[in-house]
């Protein structure tokens, strides 16, 4: 009968040396079933004609199932989940030509512009209704675009450092099949918090939009008295350009214009 104990040491210096120095051991479960079977094999076969072979290759399938590199060791689910948005987000915003950035962020002469994510809603999260609006099908993120200039070696010797401008984006994509940027408060964190502050409030209170306008149940002016580059009374609709035509309001309801924020790296888009 072979002792499970020794033989678990024994398979993991052979793992070490296949693998690696940056193997780790992955599931417990997994590991537990490979001891049993090569415990079992070890029981029917050690000693016997052919034995070492076998036993190799059932090593090198041990190798693959209980280790991994280890850069991608322990993560769980909501860490791997976690750098996918990340990713999502930043390919998105590259699709945003005003930000003139890409996933990679970008260098131009001296100065250095990154992209940095915030928040990310995919379109299984989000959808096309209150308060998200994702028409484009390709979820919403969140984004900081912040640029950093460097100046001479003088300069940086008289004033230690040089200068940085941080602008904060929701970004996606509308029906058109256009990509939008839409400046909003440094101090959002996350896309409800970016809606909230666009909407003031009435994110939830929505029934359709049409770029920076929004028809919303409540009482009070139906129209704004000013309408944003784009929107056109049309009878009893606005319309706009690039999206589809919004009734004007009836009893209960008004037409309000979402907020935006200065820019100081990138540019809005006309979402």
């Amino acid at each position: 009968m072979v002792n499970n104990t020794d033989y678990s040491r024994f398979v993991k210096e052979a793992i070490r040396k296949e693998a690696g120095s940056s193997a780790h051991f992955q599931y417990n479960h997994v590991w537990e079933g490979v001891i049993k079977i090569l415990c079992k094999f070890e029981e029917r076969m050690s000693g016997k004609k052919g034995c070492v072979a076998v036993r190799s290759r059932l090593l090198q399938r041990a190798v693959k199932l209980v280790s991994t590199p280890g850069k991608y060791v322990h993560k769980t689910q909501a860490e791997r989940h976690s750098e996918w948005c990340n990713k999502q987000a930043k390919v998105l915003a590259s699709k945003v030509s005003t930000l003139n950035v890409d996933e990679h962020g970008v260098g131009t002469g001296f100065a250095d512009v990154q992209l940095y994510v915030r928040s990310y809603i995919s379109p299984w999260h989000g959808s096309k209704f209150a308060p998200f609006f994702d028409m484009g099908g390709e979820g919403l993120a969140l984004v900081s675009v912040v640029r950093t200039t460097t100046y001479s070696k003088s300069y940086m010797a008289r004033y230690g450092r040089g200068s940085t401008a941080n602008t904060v984006y929701l970004v996606g994509k509308n029906e058109a099949g256009t990509y939008f940027a839409h400046a909003v408060h440094r101090d959002c964190k996350t896309i409800r918090q970016a809606l909230n502050w666009i909407w003031g409030g009435h994110e939830d209170r929505i029934t359709s939009r049409q770029g920076d306008i929004a028809l919303i149940k409540g009482n009070g002016p139906k129209i704004p008295r000013n309408l944003p580059s784009g929107h056109v009374i049309d009878g009893k609709h606005i319309v706009h350009g690039q999206h589809p035509q919004i009734r004007f309001p009836g009893k209960g309801e008004r037409i309000i214009v979402g907020r935006r924020a200065a820019t100081a790296v990138g540019g809005n888009s006309r979402d």
